[in-house]
């Protein structure tokens, strides 16, 4: 039997500047030590190739330059 173990605190997730919403957040089941973050991309999210993506958690924000790539 697989156990998840959600995060205690859900993070904002940005892309573009706008909140996405946060499905899920915790270890990744089967991966020892890998944070996963499941989110649904907003309807009115910018798209492109080099779309920002800024994970903020507990008051700190991702320092690296994250980006995705969002189609129509």
């Amino acid at each position: 039997m697989k156990t998840t173990h959600t995060a205690n605190v859900t993070p904002v997730v940005r892309i573009g500047g706008i909140s996405a919403v946060v499905e899920f957040a915790g270890q990744a089941p089967e991966f020892p030590g890998v944070y996963q973050v499941n989110i649904i991309i907003p309807n009115n999210a910018p798209i492109g190739d080099k779309i920002p993506l800024q994970i903020e958690n507990g008051g700190a924000l991702t320092t690296s330059q994250v980006t995705i790539a969002i189609g129509q």
